[in-house]
């Protein structure tokens, strides 16, 4: 390869990794996070020493090749600008609060519910796929909900570490997971467990808060008088939406650091439970079959229930092994008595301890909970585990 060939491909080189550079890191997560670090910092350079490397063989050999090489190298040089993840998604930063009383829903249109103290909000998943990072408030605590299309879900966080109050927006994906930046300080954030990855704040990570997934209907029903959140009038949204994303996830599939566990097709849905000190994932086509699985974590009886109607999963811990009759909005065995949140309706009855059910895509799940088990139907079920 002689000097001028060298020059052009190093040229060419340095113009994708300017424009592409954030996007890459999906594809070879092994190249490690830090190429999402102030990106702002690199990108530039990279393009603007390629276009002078490019230009340096057109003005030696003028030619259709050389020219070419330099057009390209310019416009992906102007590309950087807007290939930026936080254009692309676009964050929301605090939406409007509709009570419930005047909101206008489909009582079938799938949210996402978070309750932070005596406030509880709902956040459509369409908003989520126009915004996938919303900065928000309940009450006076400061919250993150964000969508992951890749691995489809959404949690929730408080927006605070180190006592101060944080804002977020999207920086790129990484192991088949969302990165997130925040604003105050440029440290980058797991979407899927909210530690830090890099920046000047090292913290064990975000609090989580619970995240339920369901209809506006039964989310209404349990909240009665919740809010919900809407995008203001002309905000602007990403350049990608949601639904094209979500698309893309299914069709192509991104690396991760550890191989794909096999045990399970890596689109296939899972209910995640961590907690009674172990983890394990119900894959939901069981769930949607069965409605109620029993099951024991460390020993300790509980109870998984899916609602088809609301498309919402339950899960309970129960003080002793029992077998649950599913009535409406009821929970019975024997004499005893619940609501659907577990909360005892018959005298000298306990109550139910709920767990948080975290949803989404098998090939997240198990890349960021490597040690978690997973559920398998007894004999006699129809359900097929597609691997």
């Amino acid at each position: 390869m002689d000097m001028m060939t060298a020059m052009i491909v190093f040229s060419l080189a340095l113009a994708v990794l300017g424009a592409f550079g954030p996007l890459l890191i999906a594809f070879f997560p092994w190249v490690g996070v830090q190429t999402l670090y102030r990106p702002q910092r690199w990108r530039p350079l990279f393009a603007l020493f390629a276009v002078l490397w490019s230009f340096t063989p057109l003005a030696a050999q003028p030619g259709f090749g050389t020219a070419l090489v330099f057009v390209l190298c310019l416009t992906l040089a102007v590309l950087q600008f807007f290939l930026k993840p936080n254009l692309l998604l676009r964050a929301l930063d605090q939406p409007r609060h509709v009570p419930a009383s005047a909101a206008f829903l489909p009582e079938n249109e799938p949210v996402a519910g978070v309750a932070a103290g005596d406030t509880a909000i709902a956040y459509p998943l369409s908003l989520l796929m126009d915004h996938p990072v919303i900065n928000d408030t309940a009450g006076k605590t400061p919250l993150l909900i964000g969508w992951c299309a890749v691995c489809d879900s959404v949690l929730a966080y408080q927006a605070v570490a180190k006592g101060q109050t944080l804002t977020f927006e999207a920086a790129g994906f990484w192991r088949r997971n969302l990165v997130l930046r925040d604003r105050q300080t440029q440290t980058l954030w797991q979407h899927a467990g909210g530690e830090t990855l890099i920046g000047v704040l090292h913290v064990a990570g975000l609090e989580a808060l619970d995240t339920v997934l369901c209809t506006w209907g039964s989310w209404r029903k349990e909240h009665p008088h919740t809010l919900l959140a809407v995008a203001p009038e002309n905000v602007r949204r990403g350049s990608l939406s949601g639904e094209r994303l979500r698309r893309f996830a299914r069709r192509v599939r991104l690396g991760g650091l550890s191989p794909l566990d096999r045990r399970l097709d890596g689109r296939a849905e899972v209910a995640g439970l961590i907690a009674l000190g172990e983890i394990r994932a119900y894959p939901m086509e069981v769930l949607r079959e069965r409605h109620l699985i029993y099951d024991e974590l460390n020993e300790k009886p509980v109870v998984l229930m899916y609602d088809a109607g609301e498309n919402r999963v339950r899960a309970f811990a129960l003080p002793q092994a029992m077998r649950l009759e599913w009535r409406e909005d009821q929970l019975i065995a024997g004499a005893q008595r619940w609501n659907l949140q577990g909360e005892p309706l018959s005298e000298n009855t306990p109550p139910l301890r709920p767990l948080a059910v975290r949803r989404q895509v098998w090939q997240c799940w198990s890349e960021f909970q490597p040690r978690s088990s997973l559920y398998q139907p007894s004999e006699g079920s129809s359900a097929s585990l597609p691997r």
